[in-house]
């Protein structure tokens, strides 16, 4: 049975220690990481093979009009020429209106992506509270296509001397799949 460890053994060497066969010969490290530090990297292992990673994140602040289709990520950021790669993944986004509009206003979340090359947008609901405590959040799965991207947009509108002002945070992360 394996042992699971939560923190490193820092009590333990992380090498073996050979003993000499005869009394003229020096210790010498072997090279072979002990079964304590084994069972370690096993278990950090384990939970980085479980954990999302992070692909793209918008983080906009003081918006006031419509934003076009825009790349959240195309790419992993840790491989700027590898593709996103086909799969499941996460979309988590945050918005809140940061400046109520004089009169009225109103905006929409939408998110883009390709599966069996179809062209899918999934749209937040109609935010049109204009009160600084006006907020939206939602979390979905997508499934991406090979050499697609995922995509944010925003449909705005504001009426009124003062425009409405929002914030925005999107976050793209990578779900691992089943073991």
């Amino acid at each position: 049975m394996a042992q699971v460890v939560a923190y490193p053994p820092l009590d333990q060497p992380i090498t073996q220690i050979v003993k000499p066969k005869h009394p003229w010969e020096q210790f010498n490290p072997s090279g072979l990481v002990t079964r304590t530090w084994e069972y370690f990297f096993r278990w950090v292992q384990a939970l980085l093979n479980v954990a999302s990673q992070v692909i793209g994140s918008v983080e906009l602040t003081a918006q006031a009009a419509s934003i076009a289709a825009t790349v959240i990520a195309a790419t992993f950021p840790t491989l700027p020429n590898e593709r996103l790669l086909p799969g499941v993944y996460r979309v988590s986004y945050y918005t809140r209106v940061t400046q109520a509009a004089t009169t009225s206003s109103e905006l929409t979340i939408s998110i883009r992506w390709v599966d069996g090359a179809v062209t899918i947008t999934q749209a937040g609901t109609l935010l049109n509270g204009n009160t600084t405590s006006t907020y939206q959040t939602g979390t979905f799965l997508i499934r991406v296509d090979s050499e697609s991207s995922v995509s944010y947009l925003t449909t705005y509108a504001s009426v009124g001397g003062t425009p409405m002002q929002y914030r925005l945070n999107i976050k793209l992360e990578a779900v691992p799949e089943a073991a």
